[in-house]
Protein backbone atom coordinates (compact mmCIF):
# COMPACT_ATOMS: atom_id res chain seq x y z
CA UNK A 1 0.00 0.00 0.00
CA UNK A 2 1.43 3.37 -1.00
CA UNK A 3 2.07 6.04 1.60
CA UNK A 4 0.28 9.33 1.35
CA UNK A 5 2.65 12.31 1.03
CA UNK A 6 3.32 14.38 4.14
CA UNK A 7 1.81 17.83 3.94
CA UNK A 8 4.52 19.40 6.07
CA UNK A 9 6.72 22.02 4.47
CA UNK A 10 8.89 24.84 5.74
CA UNK A 11 10.16 27.71 3.62
CA UNK A 12 11.78 31.10 4.09
CA UNK A 13 13.14 33.83 1.82
CA UNK A 14 15.15 36.82 2.95
CA UNK A 15 16.82 39.63 1.01
CA UNK A 16 19.70 41.56 2.55
CA UNK A 17 19.80 45.20 1.37
CA UNK A 18 23.01 46.65 -0.09
CA UNK A 19 24.53 43.18 -0.57
CA UNK A 20 22.51 41.99 -3.58
CA UNK A 21 22.05 38.72 -1.71
CA UNK A 22 18.85 36.73 -1.43
CA UNK A 23 18.57 33.48 0.51
CA UNK A 24 15.83 30.89 -0.08
CA UNK A 25 15.46 27.89 2.22
CA UNK A 26 13.07 25.04 1.40
CA UNK A 27 12.47 21.97 3.56
CA UNK A 28 10.16 18.98 3.36
CA UNK A 29 9.92 18.96 7.16
CA UNK A 30 7.35 21.28 8.67
CA UNK A 31 9.12 21.60 12.01
CA UNK A 32 12.43 22.61 10.37
CA UNK A 33 13.45 26.17 11.31
CA UNK A 34 14.04 27.56 7.82
CA UNK A 35 14.36 31.13 9.12
CA UNK A 36 17.16 30.17 11.52
CA UNK A 37 18.93 28.24 8.75
CA UNK A 38 18.74 31.30 6.48
CA UNK A 39 20.38 33.33 9.24
CA UNK A 40 23.20 30.76 9.50
CA UNK A 41 23.77 30.88 5.73
CA UNK A 42 23.96 34.66 5.90
CA UNK A 43 26.49 34.42 8.74
CA UNK A 44 28.74 32.26 6.56
CA UNK A 45 28.45 34.45 3.46
CA UNK A 46 28.46 37.85 5.18
CA UNK A 47 30.24 37.49 8.55
CA UNK A 48 31.50 41.08 8.74
CA UNK A 49 28.30 42.72 7.59
CA UNK A 50 26.20 40.83 10.14
CA UNK A 51 28.44 41.01 13.20
CA UNK A 52 27.19 44.43 14.22
CA UNK A 53 23.51 43.47 13.95
CA UNK A 54 23.68 40.02 15.54
CA UNK A 55 20.62 39.37 17.70
CA UNK A 56 22.91 38.69 20.63
CA UNK A 57 24.19 42.27 20.36
CA UNK A 58 20.74 43.85 20.15
CA UNK A 59 19.11 45.37 23.25
CA UNK A 60 15.97 43.76 24.59
CA UNK A 61 12.87 45.68 23.52
CA UNK A 62 9.80 44.66 25.48
CA UNK A 63 6.44 44.56 23.74
CA UNK A 64 3.02 43.79 25.16
CA UNK A 65 1.22 40.68 23.99
CA UNK A 66 -2.16 39.34 25.04
CA UNK A 67 -2.31 36.89 27.94
CA UNK A 68 -4.28 34.41 25.83
CA UNK A 69 -1.45 34.36 23.32
CA UNK A 70 1.13 33.80 26.05
CA UNK A 71 -0.92 30.85 27.32
CA UNK A 72 -0.28 29.08 24.00
CA UNK A 73 3.41 28.87 24.90
CA UNK A 74 2.98 27.21 28.31
CA UNK A 75 4.12 23.62 28.59
CA UNK A 76 7.02 21.21 28.32
CA UNK A 77 9.48 21.05 25.44
CA UNK A 78 12.00 18.27 24.81
CA UNK A 79 15.12 17.77 22.77
CA UNK A 80 17.56 14.87 22.77
CA UNK A 81 21.24 14.32 21.87
CA UNK A 82 21.96 16.07 24.17
CA UNK A 83 18.86 15.84 26.33
CA UNK A 84 17.28 19.05 27.59
CA UNK A 85 13.84 19.60 29.07
CA UNK A 86 12.46 23.14 28.88
CA UNK A 87 9.41 24.16 30.89
CA UNK A 88 7.53 27.39 30.20
CA UNK A 89 5.28 28.59 33.01
CA UNK A 90 3.56 31.76 34.21
CA UNK A 91 5.35 34.15 36.53
CA UNK A 92 4.08 37.23 38.31
CA UNK A 93 4.76 39.56 35.38
CA UNK A 94 6.53 37.50 32.71
CA UNK A 95 6.70 33.97 31.42
CA UNK A 96 9.26 31.84 33.24
CA UNK A 97 11.67 29.41 31.59
CA UNK A 98 13.30 26.43 33.29
CA UNK A 99 16.02 24.38 31.57
CA UNK A 100 16.49 20.81 32.87
CA UNK A 101 15.49 21.77 36.41
CA UNK A 102 15.34 24.88 38.60
CA UNK A 103 15.90 27.74 38.94
CA UNK A 104 13.46 29.32 36.52
CA UNK A 105 14.17 32.73 35.01
CA UNK A 106 11.95 35.35 33.32
CA UNK A 107 11.81 35.80 29.57
CA UNK A 108 10.73 39.09 27.98
CA UNK A 109 8.36 39.30 24.97
CA UNK A 110 9.90 41.05 21.95
CA UNK A 111 7.43 39.91 19.28
CA UNK A 112 4.25 37.88 19.26
CA UNK A 113 6.33 34.69 18.95
CA UNK A 114 9.76 35.71 20.27
CA UNK A 115 11.11 36.24 23.78
CA UNK A 116 14.54 37.08 25.19
CA UNK A 117 16.44 36.64 28.43
CA UNK A 118 16.75 39.82 30.47
CA UNK A 119 20.37 40.31 29.35
CA UNK A 120 19.57 39.61 25.69
CA UNK A 121 22.11 36.79 25.41
CA UNK A 122 19.50 34.29 24.22
CA UNK A 123 16.32 34.47 22.17
CA UNK A 124 13.42 32.03 22.28
CA UNK A 125 11.25 31.67 19.19
CA UNK A 126 7.96 29.75 19.36
CA UNK A 127 6.85 28.16 16.08
CA UNK A 128 3.44 26.92 15.05
CA UNK A 129 2.63 23.85 13.02
CA UNK A 130 0.37 23.56 9.98
CA UNK A 131 -2.64 23.44 12.34
CA UNK A 132 -1.74 26.86 13.77
CA UNK A 133 -0.87 25.52 17.23
CA UNK A 134 2.52 25.87 18.94
CA UNK A 135 4.69 22.90 17.98
CA UNK A 136 8.29 23.86 18.64
CA UNK A 137 10.60 26.16 20.56
CA UNK A 138 13.90 27.27 19.05
CA UNK A 139 16.51 28.71 21.41
CA UNK A 140 19.00 30.98 19.66
CA UNK A 141 22.21 31.62 21.55
CA UNK A 142 25.08 33.15 19.61
CA UNK A 143 25.44 31.09 16.43
CA UNK A 144 23.78 28.03 17.96
CA UNK A 145 20.14 27.05 17.45
CA UNK A 146 18.56 24.41 19.71
CA UNK A 147 15.18 22.97 18.68
CA UNK A 148 12.74 21.67 21.30
CA UNK A 149 9.42 19.96 20.57
CA UNK A 150 6.30 20.63 22.63
CA UNK A 151 5.25 17.31 24.15
CA UNK A 152 2.12 16.08 25.90
CA UNK A 153 2.85 15.13 29.51
CA UNK A 154 -0.42 13.37 30.35
CA UNK A 155 -1.27 11.50 27.14
CA UNK A 156 -1.23 7.71 27.27
CA UNK A 157 -0.19 5.53 24.36
CA UNK A 158 -3.03 4.65 22.04
CA UNK A 159 -3.60 1.16 20.73
CA UNK A 160 -2.78 0.13 17.18
CA UNK A 161 0.78 1.46 17.01
CA UNK A 162 2.40 -1.74 18.26
CA UNK A 163 4.08 -4.10 15.84
CA UNK A 164 7.08 -4.66 13.60
CA UNK A 165 7.94 -2.09 10.92
CA UNK A 166 10.43 -2.49 8.07
CA UNK A 167 12.08 -0.01 5.68
CA UNK A 168 13.50 -1.41 2.45
CA UNK A 169 15.13 1.99 1.84
CA UNK A 170 17.71 1.41 4.57
CA UNK A 171 17.10 -2.30 5.26
CA UNK A 172 16.14 -1.65 8.87
CA UNK A 173 13.49 -3.07 11.20
CA UNK A 174 11.96 -1.31 14.21
CA UNK A 175 9.53 -2.70 16.76
CA UNK A 176 7.00 -0.55 18.59
CA UNK A 177 5.72 -1.74 21.97
CA UNK A 178 3.67 -0.25 24.82
CA UNK A 179 5.33 -0.19 28.24
CA UNK A 180 3.92 1.55 31.30
CA UNK A 181 1.35 3.25 29.05
CA UNK A 182 4.14 4.75 26.91
CA UNK A 183 5.31 3.88 23.41
CA UNK A 184 8.82 2.46 23.11
CA UNK A 185 10.73 1.96 19.86
CA UNK A 186 13.18 -0.94 19.68
CA UNK A 187 16.05 -1.42 17.24
CA UNK A 188 17.83 -4.66 18.01
CA UNK A 189 18.80 -4.38 21.68
CA UNK A 190 18.44 -0.59 21.72
CA UNK A 191 15.34 1.18 23.01
CA UNK A 192 13.98 4.72 22.76
CA UNK A 193 11.00 6.23 24.56
CA UNK A 194 8.57 7.99 22.22
CA UNK A 195 6.97 11.17 23.57
CA UNK A 196 3.81 12.42 21.81
CA UNK A 197 3.81 15.97 20.51
CA UNK A 198 1.09 17.98 22.20
CA UNK A 199 -0.51 19.62 19.18
CA UNK A 200 0.35 17.18 16.37
CA UNK A 201 -1.55 13.88 16.58
CA UNK A 202 0.46 10.87 15.46
CA UNK A 203 3.80 12.66 15.82
CA UNK A 204 6.39 11.58 18.38
CA UNK A 205 9.92 12.62 19.37
CA UNK A 206 12.29 9.87 20.46
CA UNK A 207 14.85 9.75 23.25
CA UNK A 208 17.56 8.36 20.93
CA UNK A 209 18.98 9.80 17.71
CA UNK A 210 17.83 6.84 15.62
CA UNK A 211 14.20 7.56 16.58
CA UNK A 212 14.41 11.36 16.54
CA UNK A 213 11.01 12.00 14.95
CA UNK A 214 8.34 9.43 14.11
CA UNK A 215 5.07 10.20 12.37
CA UNK A 216 2.59 7.31 12.31
CA UNK A 217 0.44 7.07 9.19
CA UNK A 218 -3.01 5.61 8.81
CA UNK A 219 -4.87 3.97 5.95
CA UNK A 220 -8.37 5.01 4.89
CA UNK A 221 -9.88 2.80 7.59
CA UNK A 222 -7.89 4.53 10.31
CA UNK A 223 -5.49 1.64 11.00
CA UNK A 224 -1.75 2.25 11.38
CA UNK A 225 -0.02 1.18 8.16
CA UNK A 226 3.46 2.49 8.91
CA UNK A 227 5.43 5.54 9.93
CA UNK A 228 7.83 8.13 8.52
CA UNK A 229 11.16 8.48 10.33
CA UNK A 230 13.32 11.60 10.39
CA UNK A 231 16.75 11.44 11.97
CA UNK A 232 19.76 13.61 11.19
CA UNK A 233 20.03 14.06 7.43
CA UNK A 234 17.54 11.28 6.70
CA UNK A 235 14.09 12.74 6.12
CA UNK A 236 10.76 10.90 6.03
CA UNK A 237 12.06 7.35 5.63
CA UNK A 238 9.11 5.05 5.06
CA UNK A 239 8.60 2.11 7.40
CA UNK A 240 5.74 -0.26 6.60
CA UNK A 241 3.97 -2.39 9.15
CA UNK A 242 4.68 -6.09 8.63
Amino acid sequence: MAFRPLERLSKHFSAIPKTELGIAILSNLGSFDSEAMAAKVAEVLLPRELTEVSEENLPVKRVKIEEALQNDFLGRYETFSPHFTVKISKGTNDLMMEVSGPPAFPIVPERTNQFATMDGRARMRFERGVNGKVARLSVLQGKDVFAHWKVATDRQAGSGCEGSFFSDEVDARYSIVVRDRRLVAKRGREEAELLPLENEPGHFVGSEWWAEQIHFQQDNAGSIEGFALTTGRLKNLEFRKE
